[in-house]
């Protein structure tokens, strides 16, 4: 996992900074999100601001620039990751798949306790760590990473709560709010419901 998936995720993020921004990155994901952070820290509504003066407007072929005048992901993506971008500004550097990477380490921490013998849950780990689409997603910055991450760890709390026999009503309570934060990452998360 480390090989095929978070080095080169690093190597995107460490060319995609020498510029020009947007070459080794997701359009929304990555440049979007970092510039709604921005317009969130200088206190404009992201969601009535126009991208076209961001890195946004320069991403991809110019006949599907659609999400220059919108923002299309809910607030959760944006405030959860405000603290992070502001930490990197004040470092030198940020980009959002630091976000990501994080997230997807938690996860993959808490994913063995899904499964009960320890070849599952190597098995377990290995199949979310190594699954080509969320590999490559999370390698270019697409945010669907972000919602897995929410929604793993509301299984992993409800888990904790229905397998003991005096259920710990804080463990259901840790899975609602999980599962709520990635209703409010991305409407994907909500056919879960």
């Amino acid at each position: 996992i480390l090989t095929a998936v978070y080095l080169p995720t690093i190597k995107l993020m460490l060319l995609d900074a020498q510029g020009p921004r947007g070459s080794y990155s997701h359009d929304g994901g990555v440049l979007q999100t970092e510039a709604t952070i921005d317009f969130l820290l200088q206190g404009k509504n992201p969601y009535s601001e126009d991208y076209t003066q961001t890195p946004m407007a320069t991403w991809g072929h110019p006949d599907f620039r659609t999400a220059l005048y919108h923002y299309p992901y809910l607030p959760w993506t944006f405030l959860f990751s405000a603290p992070f971008y502001v930490a990197g500004q004040a470092l030198g550097f940020y980009d959002q798949r630091v976000v990501y990477l994080l997230l997807m380490t938690i996860a993959l921490m808490l994913a063995s306790q899904l499964a009960h013998s320890a070849r599952t849950k190597l098995a377990l780990t290995a199949a979310i760590g190594l699954n080509p689409l969320m590999g490559l997603d999370l390698m270019f910055g697409q945010n669907d990473v972000f919602v897995f991450c929410w929604l793993l760890f509301s299984l992993v709390a409800w888990q904790h709560w229905a397998r003991r026999q005096f259920k710990p009503q804080w463990a259901l309570l840790a899975s609602t709010i999980f599962f709520g934060l990635a209703c409010a990452s991305r409407p994907t998360a909500w056919f879960f419901a």
